[in-house]
């Protein structure tokens, strides 16, 4: 193995961590939020560094759960674009709050938080797109540094 590729894994690794804390973001705060409520029913347990910990596996469950059951929402309701949108919206809170009823003790805080947080997620979508867009873009540059500086266009 050279010494680039040694270097290189836990960097990735490092990237991938962070873009999974960052994009559960607004979940953590959601739940937060929530448990600041009272009519929300509080949060079971308290919060604890597990509870935080817990939050990193709801989110890539949320974008799987979401993305097998929104699949056939968007293809049924492909010519209406505002009908698919809310579909889309409708079908997020009702996975996230199922998800977030490990942490609230009713329905009402899980669908709460579930709420705000599918809302700010829809509307960071423009800016993963972008983000999408611009990575596509670099790769069709060939010889152009990469992310870690080398000249054979990156990871």
């Amino acid at each position: 193995m050279k010494r680039r590729e040694l270097v290189a894994a836990p960097v990735l690794a490092a990237y991938v961590g962070s873009a999974v804390m960052f994009a559960a973001l607004p979940i953590v705060v959601g739940v937060l939020v929530g448990w600041m409520i009272p009519w929300c029913g509080g949060v079971r347990g308290g919060i604890t560094g597990w509870s935080v910990l817990h939050m990193l596996w709801i989110l890539p469950a949320f974008v799987v759960l979401d993305g097998t059951l929104s699949a056939p929402v968007k293809a049924a309701l492909s010519r209406r674009r505002f009908a698919q949108g809310l579909a889309e919206t409708t079908t997020s809170i009702v996975v996230l709050s199922g998800l977030l009823m490990v942490f609230f003790a009713e329905y009402a805080g899980s669908l709460l938080v579930a709420s705000m947080s599918a809302l700010v997620l829809q509307a960071l979508d423009p800016l993963w797109d972008l983000a999408e867009r611009r990575l596509a873009e670099k790769q069709k540059t060939p010889g152009e540094p990469g992310v870690f500086g080398g000249g054979d266009g990156g990871i």
